[in-house]
């Protein structure tokens, strides 16, 4: 039996750039709606389940899937490159793991255990949101590790990582610095840091959109527009072995 999936990345982008659109449209909609509109029955229900900032709605739900899809394609990618026996593959696995991680960490907000107490200890201003300093720290061993890795990818997958990481750092943690900062002085409950926190999703968003172009094209580098992956099963083990070996990305 073969399976064989065909997927343009430029497709994949334009209807993901879609989605994010409509999703932050929306929720710039909920949010005037909120403050600027008498209320009516269902409206904060309604406003809730679009607003990019909130947990557990359609906005979320569709960077946790962003993100698992990153983790799959990466261990699609570090499974080939196993096969192959590459010296990165261990780097592709990790990196694998780590948006699986982010995934959770989107679904279940995992970030935000540490931040009450990390406040007991004093942070404030554009630490409110504490679960940054951990995550200062962190980075610059994990770009340390991945160093090597970054510069052994081909010039244009290399340089859309960079891109991606940049726009998604910068929302995560540059935008959430100064939204931590404004929910330090003037609270949370205003328009305001709504803005601030929209620019923040919008770039992670953009990001993850980003960096799964990039490994599309990555995966597509061997043909002119698509790539196939083919699942051959055989009931021969050895058949079998073969068969994945010949699997094309």
């Amino acid at each position: 039996m073969k399976l064989t999936i065909a997927v343009s990345p430029w497709r994949v982008t334009r209807f993901l750039i879609v989605v994010v659109l409509c999703l932050l449209i929306l929720s710039v909609v909920g949010q005037f709606t909120l403050y600027f509109l008498p209320d009516f029955p269902g409206r904060d229900g309604i406003v809730e389940e679009f607003n990019i900032d909130a947990e557990g709605n359609f906005p979320s739900m569709y960077s946790a899937l962003t993100l698992l899809l990153c983790s799959i394609l990466l261990a699609i990618i570090a499974q080939a490159k196993k096969v192959e026996g590459n010296r990165y593959a261990f780097h592709w696995k990790l990196l694998a793991f780590i948006f699986l991680y982010l995934c959770l960490d989107e679904g279940l907000s995992l970030h935000e255990h540490v931040i009450t107490p990390l406040r007991k200890l004093g942070f404030s201003g554009f630490l409110y949101h504490a679960w940054v300093v951990p995550a200062a720290l962190i980075l610059p061993i994990i770009g340390l590790l991945f160093l090597r890795f970054l510069f052994s990818l081909p010039s244009k997958t290399r340089r859309l990582f960079i891109i991606a990481c940049c726009l998604f750092i910068g929302g995560a943690m540059g935008m959430e610095v100064i939204g931590g900062n404004h929910a330090d002085l003037y609270g949370e409950d205003n328009l305001n840091y709504e803005i601030i926190v929209t620019i923040e999703e919008f770039l992670e968003m953009l990001g993850i959109i980003v960096f799964l172009h990039s490994l599309l094209s990555y995966m597509n580098r061997f043909q002119i527009r698509d790539f196939g992956i083919r699942v051959q099963v055989n009931t021969n083990k050895a058949a079998s072995r073969l068969g994945s070996k010949e699997q094309s990305l």
